[in-house]
């Protein structure tokens, strides 16, 4: 069981705004998990294969490669099978990016329409939060009730983008011009 932190400051935010506000914010947050649903998934699957994670801005030529690869490597009919399955998988991760905002919006209804409660329920939960970070208790040996982990992969793949696109930059820049060698001769006054 984990607590993240994110959840309750997005619930405290819901809760402080004015009702026109929230339809929007419940959108932009809901995009925003989705993106981050979407990221971990793929942190996932690039741990099992390459043992390290996604990086947005370098992976993004691996897909483009992996039908030629695939077919070299298992033959076509296998590729095609395999090609399909990610077609699927392409599938779902649009759907993450529709349902989870429609997913938020449902939720931003049910907290204004139940206030009272949300925000008791919110600041109970926030206070255990609070307990179980300072205490450091973990229900799971390495997994503490107090989680901040979203956040983290957030900032850490921000970094990673920015850190990629500095670096392709830095490569496709050309180099400084070098001047001549050669000494020219020295102009006389006269």
């Amino acid at each position: 069981m984990r607590i993240p932190l994110e959840g309750l400051l997005v619930a405290g935010l819901l809760l402080a705004l004015p009702g026109r506000a929230r339809p929007t914010v419940a959108v932009v947050v809901g995009v925003l998990l989705g993106l981050l649903t979407i990221v971990k998934i793929l942190d996932m699957v690039f741990f099992v294969a390459l043992s390290r994670p996604f990086n947005p801005v370098i992976d993004r030529g691996y897909f483009r490669s992996a039908k030629g690869l695939l077919t070299d490597a298992i033959g076509r009919q296998q590729a095609t099978v395999f090609l399909t399955v990610v077609t699927v998988v392409t599938v779902v991760h649009v759907a993450v990016l529709v349902c989870t905002p429609l997913a938020m919006l449902r939720l931003t209804r049910l907290v204004a329409r139940h206030r009272h409660t949300s925000t008791r329920t919110v600041a109970a939960v926030g206070v255990a939060w609070i307990v179980f970070a300072a205490f450091g208790l973990r229900f799971v040996h390495s997994t503490p009730v107090a989680a901040t982990s979203a956040a983290g992969v957030a900032v850490e793949h921000a970094r990673q983008v920015r850190a990629g696109i500095e670096d392709r930059q830095a490569f496709v820049r050309p180099p400084p011009s070098t001047r001549s060698a050669t000494p020219q001769a020295p102009t006389s006054g006269r």
